[in-house]
């Protein structure tokens, strides 16, 4: 008897389970490796001028050139993974074309066979689980990329007073292209590489700074708001964890701090923000930043005593905020579901704040 296929799903026989799960090898090894060459060179001017006695402008520009180069190797040693060979079966079967049937038969009557680990490259491939083996079992391929920038930032300064200041200011931030490698999806073919596009942000805030009740209580106050332009995120694909493009984000909010000395030797400190920062495109539309919770408040005090030769201070705080997400998937399942590796024709018998602000 041979394996069937019922509703797309490879349906073995007891004989060939049993004989796979006899062939399967506790001490199979992987090994995958890159390597990143990177020079930069940036310049960058930045300016400040009086307009009026109370308003003052600052205005920055900066360029940068990178020359990236990336290779990537990845091999298995001492013998193909019987299990990576099923899980090829099982896509191939899944694809629903005769042929893909036909061609996942074949496989699994090899990777039964008790002298599995002995059939050529050649007939069998070389199958990884974690990631298949470049050309050759381990040769390295490289690819380069260059990449030019400017971002630049705007600042204004108005003063209301000595003891009061507004403030605006627009920039435009960015991350870098990134050079991608991964390994092939079929074995003993070269290394995968894809560019991700460099995240841009345009960044607008305004805020005021003041000192009030003869300089004993400070308040600085904040509103932003950040436009991002291909958010680069981390996805995972198969057992991979690779650097992709999320689309369009935003985030706004406030911030707002208060610094009141009650006595020269005590002085309390509270802060509160509020931060509404969520993707906006493609899968993740909806989800929240990773580390970024809706609501941050602290609330800290010190008190500071004199002693002979030194002073002590006593400075107890408390902090909240409400609840983040360690990833940008939010945890949501679709999201954190490993997608099944492509296997195509493998059977020879028969795929913040923001920098810049």
């Amino acid at each position: 008897m041979v394996a069937s296929l019922s509703d797309n799903r490879l349906v073995l026989t007891p004989a060939q389970a049993a004989a796979i799960a006899a062939n399967l090898r506790p001490n199979h090894v992987e090994e995958g490796g890159g390597r990143s060459d990177l020079e930069s060179i940036d310049l960058f001017a930045d300016v400040s001028f009086d307009l009026t006695d109370r308003l003052e402008v600052s205005a920055g520009l900066r360029f940068t050139h990178d020359e990236k180069t990336t290779s990537f190797s990845s091999r298995v040693v001492g013998g193909r993974s019987v299990l990576g060979g099923a899980i090829a079966a099982a896509q191939l079967a899944a694809d629903g074309a005769p042929q893909g049937l036909t061609q996942a038969q074949a496989l699994v009557g090899a990777l039964a066979q008790p002298l599995v680990q002995q059939i050529p490259d050649g007939v069998l491939p070389l199958f990884g689980l974690t990631f298949q083996p470049t050309t050759g079992n381990g040769e390295a391929a490289r690819a380069s990329l260059e990449d030019d920038a400017l971002t630049w930032r705007l600042v204004a300064r108005y003063g209301l007073s000595e003891d009061a200041n507004l403030y605006a200011s627009y920039a435009r931030g960015r991350l870098p292209k990134v050079l991608a490698a991964s390994a092939p999806s079929t074995p003993g073919t070269p290394a995968r590489f894809g560019v991700v596009e460099a995240e841009t942000v345009d960044s607008y805030e305004v805020g005021a700074k003041l000192a009030l009740l003869d300089h004993r209580l400070r308040l600085d106050t904040a509103a932003y708001r950040y436009d991002y332009d291909n958010f680069q995120t981390v996805e995972q694909r198969g057992t991979l964890f690779v650097i992709t493009n999320a689309g369009e984000a935003r985030a706004y909010g406030f911030e707002t701090q208060a610094d009141l000395a009650v006595t020269p030797s005590f002085s309390v400190l509270a802060t509160y923000a509020y931060n509404h920062a969520r993707l906006s495109a493609g899968a993740y539309d909806g989800n929240r930043f990773r580390l970024a919770p809706d609501h941050s408040a602290s609330l800290a005090a010190s008190y500071r005593v004199a002693l002979r030769g030194g002073k002590l201070e006593v400075r107890p705080s408390y902090t909240w905020q409400s609840k983040v997400f360690f990833e940008n998937n939010n945890d949501r399942p679709e999201l954190q579901q490993p997608p099944t590796p492509s296997w195509p024709t493998m059977c020879r018998t028969s795929s913040r704040r923001p920098m810049g602000s």
